[in-house]
């Protein structure tokens, strides 16, 4: 009572009552906040709308949260907490129009067009499990040229998901159209085009993404994996191909090019595949720093410190070898491939 604009007090206040399942005084006390404590807006109303659905009050929260954002409409914690409101409810207009007004707030000073709550209310959609959903809000939007680029490519892994791949290359064919200097654009279409059986056009599509934009390691192991499968017989016996074997050299080339611009970073994922495709083309000395760096991912551990102990003795390395193989003695004591 003699600190009515303590920040702490009056928060303290709140907690209590929610504390002590005085839901309704808590709500007055959030409230009561808002006049004294203007810059703490935003964490109120989300304290309130929170509260709300809590209780499954969610007429009450929808109110709360038009409030909040009425006020402060570039909350971006306002207007998410209302977007996974809305999905969680089902309402999905709703969520697609407050997403759309998010939007269009953003592009008030933007050079390009930019749907990313559009997109951020579909990936709640899809992470509901309602794939079918989000794509029938998307496609007309789409078709109406009114997504941006992230947005569109959105379309097309929606499909590809289900693995609708017509429909994926399709969304994909004319959003390269749209954007033909689009590395990225021309990168998904490349690996639609793979994963529905068409390796050619996917690898035409890939190195076009590659010429577009020659720094994107992603794009670079997206074109190893799949020269890999329209040549299982070469990197199958990578090591025993000639030295100048323009195969070799190429994807020795890009598997190098990939690790340098990784640079130790990046998911240990990538390491992996630098790994194996530097060791199936019998560069066993690169392939030792990126099984280590693979390594430190548990899932990816195993198998990456036994390709190491491989790639040691090839370099007739043995007591590294050993060394490796016996710190995975310890979590894999009933292993035949590490005994062995």
């Amino acid at each position: 009572t003699q600190h009515p604009d303590s920040l702490q007090l009056g928060m303290l206040r709140a907690e209590v009552l929610l504390r002590s399942r005085r839901w309704d005084a808590a709500l007055d006390a959030y409230r009561d906040l808002l006049t004294v404590l203007p810059t703490e807006r935003e964490h109120i109303y989300m304290a309130m709308a929170e509260l709300a659905v809590h209780l499954e009050r969610h007429d009450e929260a929808t109110s709360l949260w038009a409030e909040g954002l009425s006020i402060l409409p570039d909350s971006r914690p306002l207007r998410l907490g209302a977007l996974q409101h809305h999905v969680a409810l089902g309402r999905d207009a709703e969520a697609m129009a407050m997403a759309a007004a998010g939007d269009s707030l953003a592009a008030i000073d933007a050079e390009a067009l930019d749907t990313s709550w559009v997109r951020t209310a579909a990936g709640l959609m899809v992470n509901e499990g309602r794939d079918e959903a989000a794509v029938g809000i998307l496609r007309p939007l789409f078709d109406a040229e009114a997504l941006d680029l992230e947005t569109s490519l959105l379309v097309g892994r929606l499909f590809a998901r289900r693995e609708n791949w017509p429909a994926a290359i399709e969304t994909l064919e004319t959003g390269v159209s749209r954007r033909p200097d689009s590395a990225l654009a021309q990168m998904c279409l490349g690996e639609f085009r793979a994963e529905s059986g068409d390796l050619e056009g996917g690898e035409r599509h890939v190195r076009r993404a590659i010429e577009l934009d020659p720094t994107d390691h992603d794009f670079l192991l997206s074109l190893i994996s799949i020269l890999s499968r329209r040549h299982p017989e070469a990197f199958a016996n990578g090591e025993r191909l000639p030295l100048d074997d323009p195969l070799r050299r190429e994807v020795l080339d890009l598997a190098e090019r990939a690790q340098t611009l990784l640079a130790g970073g990046g998911p240990p994922a990538s390491h992996m595949m630098i790994g194996a495709t530097l060791q199936a083309m019998g560069a066993h000395a690169a392939a030792v720093p990126a099984y280590r760096l693979a390594a430190t991912e548990p899932q990816l551990a195993r198998d990456a410190l036994l390709n190491l102990s491989l790639a040691y003795e090839k370099l007739a390395r043995k007591d590294e070898a050993r060394e490796v193989l016996e710190t995975l003695l310890p979590e894999n004591e009933e292993d035949p491939v590490v005994l062995n």
